[in-house]
């Protein structure tokens, strides 16, 4: 069988916490083990879902975008966001469209609040919610 990564990164992570956590002498080591087990679930949790989230929140700020074309001022600037389709579903394709959706949330929160337009203010929220709840970590507590 061939392991899953975010499988085998869980089982590091718990390993450490049930193996060199109780077994470190002093409460640097254990605090120093902790921070690994804690760095590797929150790599193992980001690793199984990492495409999905990007793809999910592309979809939802193009979606926003498609709302504002015409009323936000730097719609022609960012009608690319609509085009633009990564080369594949790898990170290292992935991750300058989704900096550049980022940065499109950004920008028509930003305009949206300025312009106290209360709609495209609330729709923003929405998918910066979304995008938060899709990238949150889950570490289980003692």
């Amino acid at each position: 069988m061939i392991p899953k990564p975010g499988m085998v990164l869980e089982a590091l992570a718990q390993r450490i916490v049930t193996h060199q956590l109780p077994a470190a002498g002093t409460a640097y080591a254990q605090a120093d083990a902790a921070i690994l087990a804690g760095l590797l679930a929150t790599l193992a949790q980001d690793y199984e879902r990492s495409a999905a989230s990007r793809v999910a929140d592309i979809e939802d700020i193009r979606a926003l975008l498609d709302h504002v074309l015409g009323t936000w001022p730097g719609s022609d600037l960012n009608a690319q966001l609509l085009k633009e389709q990564p080369a594949s579903i790898h990170l290292q394709d992935l991750t300058p469209v989704h900096d550049l959706a980022l940065q499109t949330l950004i920008d028509i929160q930003a305009w949206a609040e300025l312009t106290e337009n209360e709609e495209i203010t609330l729709a923003a929220w929405r998918v910066l919610h979304a995008h938060l709840d899709r990238h949150r970590v889950d570490i289980p507590g003692p």
